[in-house]
Order: C-alpha cells, then structure tokens, then sequence
C-alpha cells in the first residue's frame, strides 16, 4: 500500500501532460528485456511507435507523460507487479478509456481472474503465439480509438443537455429533436421512418417494494438493454419521458419495425424475468 501512496502522490491533474498525437502510442512494462524487444517489434509492424518500463513504477511515470492508447502489462515485476500497477492506472482521469493487457503464465490461472477483476481489459499468456499478437494489438488500438470517439460524443451530448443522467442514453430533448430532424429528412427524401414506444410499468412495483434505488436501478438496466439490442448506429434509444422509452428507427419501413421490436422483446423479457427472479441483484 505504501508503494501505491508513493506513486499516487505525482498523479495530480496539474502533472498530467496531455499532448495532441497523430500516431498511436503502445507502452510495454515487462523486466524481462527479450521479451520486451520481442513485443516492441511486433508492435512497431502494425505502424505503432513504442515507449519501454521495466517495472510497475516506471510503467506509471511512463503512462502519465506519454499517455499512451495501449498497455502491456507483465504480471509479475520487481519493485510493483502488474496487478498494484493496474489498480493505480485505473484511478487516474480518463484511464478507463485505454485497454491494459495483462502478460501472465499459461499456468496460472489464478492470477488471470485477479487480472480481470482488478481493470486488465485483457490478457496474452506465456508462450506467446506471436504470429498472433500482431492482429491482437491492432484490434485493441482499434477498440481503444472507438472508446475515446464515444467518449467524446458523450461528452459533447452532454454539454448540449441531450444525455439523460439516471440512464445514459438520449433524453427527452434528444428525442423531440432527432424524431423532427429524422421526419423531414424522411419527407425531404421519400424515405421510411419508423418509431417505436415502449412504457415501463415494472419500476412502479418495485419503487413500492424495494425503494427508489432499485426502482431507478431498473430503469437504467432497461435502458442498456433496450440500447444494446439495436444493431445499427443509425437506431437512436432515448428516454423519452419519466418510463417511456422511444427508437427511433431511420430509413425503416412499418415491416421493419416489428424486427427490432421483437428483438427488444426478446432481450428485455430475459432482463426482467431475472429482476423478478433476484430484485436486488441490479439494486446492490
């Protein structure tokens, strides 16, 4: 613990260098130096530029100048391991954006389930296939730049007031908005709309019976649900009122709608029957 006081006392946001970058940025921590040169040159043939730590406190000091968009973190170090070295990156601003891959044995197993608990995103094991990690690397810079683009939209959402808090999905103004913009774009060209309602009752029930907590709890796991069984980026889920939910489905004709419907169906009615079946696994 004492490692990690040490090392968070020059994480302050004054001491933060945040830099404008054109190029991707990939921070290898391992002590071990061949296998540190090994990964470096996989890395730098997907076109990606390289920074180097030995140990977990290097790793940190690294992150915080460079902030690099990818880390690979060995297990286990001298001085601070990876599992304490993860735990501290996870705390800093904006550090939940960046995919942390674990470096761990093949054998222990253990150590992988503590990786994943404690914020690795991910984890390449000991012996490496290293025809593999190539294609790896570039699918979690890939996932890493999608998270930063949402990231940023969010936030801008946010600034214009269309984000509802409680659920994180459009709210009321985002709804009013997108359905007007969406109709005339619809009549401007001669294309379908479709648009769905959907009200929910549940939260009543268990506003009574649990308390609030749970009853917001469930709104915000509704949402989620209903926001991730949408396939298309065009599809827009927002609250449109205090338990209504609207999509909004562009360039849909009325045969369309029922397919997204049914899939939402589908999804919602699971998430509900196990709500029913454990009212407070969504409400601890």
């Amino acid at each position: 613990m004492n490692g990690e006081t040490e090392v968070m006392k020059d994480t302050s946001p004054s001491k933060i260098g945040l830099e404008q970058r054109v190029f991707t940025l990939v921070l290898i921590a391992d002590d071990d130096d061949a296998i540190r040169t090994r990964l470096r040159h996989i890395v730098e043939a997907q076109g990606y530029e390289v920074i180097e730590a030995k140990n977990g406190k290097e790793c940190i000091h690294k992150y915080l100048k460079f902030r690099p968009d990818l880390v690979l973190l060995d297990w286990s170090m001298p001085e601070m391991d990876g599992y304490t070295c993860c735990k501290i990156l996870r705390r800093l601003p904006n550090a939940d954006l960046i995919p942390i891959v674990a470096i761990a044995s093949l054998n222990d197993s253990d150590s992988i389930q503590r990786a994943l608990a404690v914020g690795f995103t991910d984890y390449i094991l000991k012996p490496f296939l290293w025809s593999f990690l190539g294609v790896r690397f570039v699918q979690l810079v890939n996932y890493s730049k999608l998270l930063k683009r949402s990231n940023n939209r969010n936030a801008e959402y946010r600034r214009q007031g269309l984000l509802d808090d409680l659920t994180q999905i459009f709210n009321k103004k985002a709804f009013d908005r997108f359905l007007n913009q969406e109709w005339y774009k619809s009549l401007e060209g001669s294309r379908p709309i479709s648009l769905i309602l959907a009200n929910l009752n549940l939260a009543d029930i268990h506003n009574d019976e649990y308390g609030q907590v749970a009853a917001d709890k469930c709104l915000h796991s509704t949402a989620q649900t209903i926001r991730y069984s949408v396939y298309r980026s065009s599809d827009l889920v927002c609250r449109s009122g205090d338990e209504e939910f609207g999509i909004i489905l562009p360039n849909t004709p009325v045969s369309g709608g029922p397919i997204c419907c049914h899939s939402n169906s589908d999804s919602t009615e699971k998430f509900f029957f196990e709500l029913q079946s454990n009212p407070h696994k969504n409400s601890s």
